[in-house]
């Protein structure tokens, strides 16, 4: 690599992963001439071993608007992944924890809505919370609510946990707007 082809091969790379990857990349975000493509590097990477260097990145004042949403969507990707394709070792009661944080960075109901989107990948109960959170905001409701539904959607998740899955699902029955997602919901709901 260099010069000449680190625009086209320093996303590669970063699709590709790895610690002599990610050794270089970290080189890349060094160099201001760079920094663009080295963050298109990391989020491009396969799995959640730069989550928290894309949350640094999100959260730096001296990375452009572009940059910072870039790292948020990719961490929202990658921290929500299923535990044997994340790559690192997290309980969903931190990956929701994250999560977190990451709408706190967020500026745009694009990415809190992301973010919500992924929250329903984390079969934790305090994903129920988190998106219940989010059940009255105008903005983020309709997200919130497919992310209950889809966790409602496991039996192993919603049957143990009613005292938190039944008043949840009834907020989701009573905003939903879709109306087959709100079969879904009534569907779970009865069988409790």
């Amino acid at each position: 690599m260099g010069p000449q082809n680190t625009a086209e091969l320093l996303p590669m790379i970063g699709r590709i992963g790895g610690n002599a990857a990610l050794e270089i990349i970290k080189d890349q975000l060094k160099m201001s001439e760079n920094v663009n493509i080295a963050v298109r590097a990391l989020c491009n990477w396969p799995n959640a071993v730069v989550a928290d260097d894309l949350l640094a990145i999100a959260e730096n004042a001296r990375m452009s608007d572009q940059n910072k949403i870039a790292a948020l969507r990719a961490f929202a990707r990658v921290i929500s992944l299923r535990d044997e394709e994340i790559g690192i070792r997290i309980s969903g009661k931190n990956k929701v924890a994250k999560l977190r944080k990451g709408m706190g960075l967020a500026t745009r109901v694009e990415e809190k809505r992301l973010i919500l989107d992924r929250t329903a990948a984390v079969r934790d109960v305090d994903s129920i919370k988190f998106a219940l959170e989010y059940i009255d905001d105008n903005d983020l409701q309709q997200n919130a609510c497919r992310t209950i539904i889809d966790i409602a959607h496991h039996d192993n998740m919603r049957r143990p946990n009613k005292e938190l899955f039944g008043p949840a699902l009834d907020k989701v029955i009573e905003r939903i707007k879709d109306n087959g997602q709100k079969e879904r919901a009534q569907r779970y709901r009865a069988n409790m």
